[in-house]
């Protein structure tokens, strides 16, 4: 999708997902159901692997002057601190993400139906709280929104294990998604804020290779 997108492709393709695992499953091939999203996945990643070495190069940025901070210098400021964080909270979220699915399908007993439309709640959630904390985050210093952004992430995974009745998940679902849109609007700002243009690149692309990292091992 592009970007003016935001959450709203994501949320569509979900949709889609969901009815066609619904639809297998009443016609008792829930297996060829997964396989043709698996299939339609893989071959949506080859089509936009296309179109992005379509592109042109972006200009490179400009060297570091000889006044710019070093890498340690900014490291050591608020870009550290803040990348810091993002890891070790991805960490922590990938532990438990890989049980969502099987709790909710194997322990709850949720029907295709109602676990996409869990799933599709957080997304709706984003879509209706980016415009409001786009306008919050003017008033609000970015870095005071996104403390309260990781007060709102922190307990949702923990208050899963209250109630399995769809709406308190729906609600729950709500809350989440307004706290991770939060979290992802404020870091984003704050990543432009604090790290130096000649030295975002090279540090976004380390922090992309560890992120991916964190994820695996939160996993494992």
């Amino acid at each position: 999708p592009s970007p003016g997108w935001g959450p709203r492709g994501p949320l569509a393709w979900l949709g889609l997902a969901g009815g066609a695992l619904h639809l297998s499953e009443r016609f008792e091939v829930p297996l060829w159901g997964f396989a043709g999203l698996f299939a339609a996945a893989g071959l949506a990643r080859v089509i936009s692997a296309g179109f992005l070495g379509a592109q042109a190069e972006a200009p490179p940025p400009p060297p570091p002057s000889a006044t710019s901070a070093s890498w340690r210098q900014t490291l050591a400021g608020n870009a550290g601190w803040l990348l810091g964080y993002m890891l070790l909270l991805q960490l922590a979220v990938w532990v438990s993400v890989p049980y969502f699915t099987p709790y909710m399908l194997d322990h709850l007993h949720l029907s295709y139906g109602a676990f996409t439309l869990v799933n599709a709640t957080a997304f709706v959630a984003r879509i209706l709280a980016l415009p409001l904390l786009g306008r919050l985050v003017k008033r609000v210093r970015a870095d005071r929104l996104l403390l309260l952004a990781a007060l709102g992430v922190t307990p949702i995974s923990g208050l899963w294990a209250v109630s399995g009745s769809l709406p308190y998940l729906l609600l729950l679902q709500l809350l989440g998604g307004t706290a991770w849109a939060a979290y992802e609007l404020t870091t984003f700002l704050l990543v432009f804020d604090t790290i130096p243009r000649e030295r975002r690149v090279a540090l976004l692309t380390v922090y992309n290779v560890l992120s991916a990292v964190v994820i695996v091992v939160g996993s494992l």
